[in-house]
C-alpha cells in the first residue's frame, strides 16, 4: 500500500496533516508487528506480501 501526502504551500493545514499521519500510524499498528523484510500478514491472506510506504511530495 503507498499512502502518498502531496502538499502545496499554502494549500493545507499543518495540523490535519498530522492528525493524517496519525491516523496511518495507528493502522499500521493495527496490522501488528512486521516481519524482518518489513512485510505484514495480513488476516485471511497468508498468501499476500502486504507492505506499507508512506511519501510526502511537495507540490
Amino acid at each position: 500500500m503507498l499512502v502518498l501526502t502531496l502538499k502545496k504551500e499554502g494549500c493545507y493545514k499543518e495540523k490535519k496533516v498530522e492528525a493524517n499521519l496519525q491516523d496511518l500510524k495507528n493502522f499500521v499498528a493495527s496490522l501488528g508487528i512486521p516481519m524482518k523484510d518489513g512485510q505484514y500478514n495480513l488476516p485471511g491472506y497468508p498468501d499476500i506480501d502486504f507492505y506499507v510506504e508512506h511519501v510526502e511530495v511537495e507540490v
